[in-house]
């Protein structure tokens, strides 16, 4: 779940997207009152950042970074606006470990992408950076989508990309401006269907503004008899062969894959797979193709309290039973101090690389 909202005794209620709250606030038509909640709220949540020092030094030693939340008071269960997002790092993928300096921040559902020598870690709450040449972390900051007309774009779940320039290309659930749902699901009743799309990097925006790409990546229809019921979490990267990428999308405990021989083309089933069902094993997935060793490896999320699993394929054209994956990070990993029964939930992968 990506959303909240707080009743308040005035003729507006306030709603709080938890993915840039400042930015989607202001579309509902506040009262003062509401109005100066929405700044008590920006307050809460720069000063939740604002405990990470500026110029402390991250001792990044790690090949590849994984994003992930977990509930701010150590339980197994919270909603999205108190989880904190961490990153860890690890050599192989298998075995992950804190990274000292780093002090976790506020925000629910994170990835995480290198671009130069800089690290973004978006999340419900916009993006934060980290630059690895002035040791300097920039607290998070809400980012925007953009259509062609100039008109916002209400977003879930962004899952960033480097493109062929370099720039990031942020893949995300579209959603509408509904107060009170669950993005993951129809607005109102099934049948809906849902809608996933990409966006550009602005230039000099610093990964914090971007311009929505014509059409939909993907789009996936609902409805009580249907394959599936809800869809989120969408997480691209690219595929083994050259120019062809590859689209995770979230559906509770299972997940779905998508094939496009462009980034931003049309993503459909993979054929092999009936109705795309690549696992029943978890959710909320990560993806990378890994040249060095031919393998795949995909990351999700399941169990209580919940871990993060990671499954090694040489290919993603047969399902991954639950026995094919390990779990690599939990409440009794020891990273970060994070201690039984905190879950561990919401995997996003990037490799240290400029």
């Amino acid at each position: 779940m990506t959303w909240k909202s707080l009743k308040k005794s005035t003729p507006a209620a306030l709603v709080i997207l938890n993915i840039g709250a400042p930015l989607m606030a202001v579309h509902f038509g506040m009262t003062g009152a509401v109005k100066k909640k929405v700044q008590e709220l920006q307050a809460q949540i720069g000063a939740s950042a604002a405990t990470q020092s500026s110029g402390t030094s991250w001792g990044i030693t790690g090949t590849y970074f994984m994003a992930f939340h977990t509930c701010r008071d150590g339980s197994t269960s919270c909603g999205p606006q108190l989880h904190d997002t961490y990153v860890a790092q690890s050599t192989d993928s298998a075995n992950w470990s804190s990274i000292s300096g780093f002090a976790a921040f506020q925000g629910s559902v994170p990835d995480v992408i290198r671009k130069g020598n800089k690290l973004y870690m978006y999340n419900t709450q916009g993006v934060a950076r980290y630059d690895m040449d002035t040791s300097s972390f920039m607290a998070t900051v809400s980012i925007s989508i953009s259509s062609a007309n100039g008109a916002l774009d209400y977003y879930a779940d962004p899952s960033p990309i480097l493109d062929g320039n370099g720039k990031i290309t942020l893949f995300y659930l579209a959603h509408d401006s509904i107060p009170n749902y669950d993005p993951a699901g129809c607005p109102a009743s099934v049948p809906c269907t849902q809608y996933f799309r990409s966006a550009a990097e602005i230039d000099d925006s610093d990964g914090t503004q971007f311009l929505a790409d014509p059409g939909n990546r993907a789009e996936i229809y609902m409805c009580s008899t249907c394959a599936y019921s809800s869809a989120s979490d969408p997480d691209i990267f690219m595929s083994s062969t050259a120019g062809t990428y590859f689209l995770f999308i979230s559906h509770g405990s299972n997940v779905q894959l998508m094939l496009s021989s462009s980034l931003k083309g049309s993503y459909a089933d993979n054929p092999s797979l009936a109705d795309g069902r690549l696992t029943g094993a978890g959710g909320v997935p990560a993806g990378f193709y890994n040249s060095s060793s031919g393998n795949y490896w995909v990351f999700v999320h399941s169990g209580s309290p919940a871990g993060i699993k990671r499954a090694a394929a040489s290919s993603l054209n047969s399902s991954l039973s639950d026995s094919q994956f390990s779990v690599v990070i939990s409440s009794s990993s020891g990273i970060y101090g994070l201690g039984a029964p905190a879950a561990i939930e919401s995997p996003g992968f990037a490799v240290n690389s400029p």
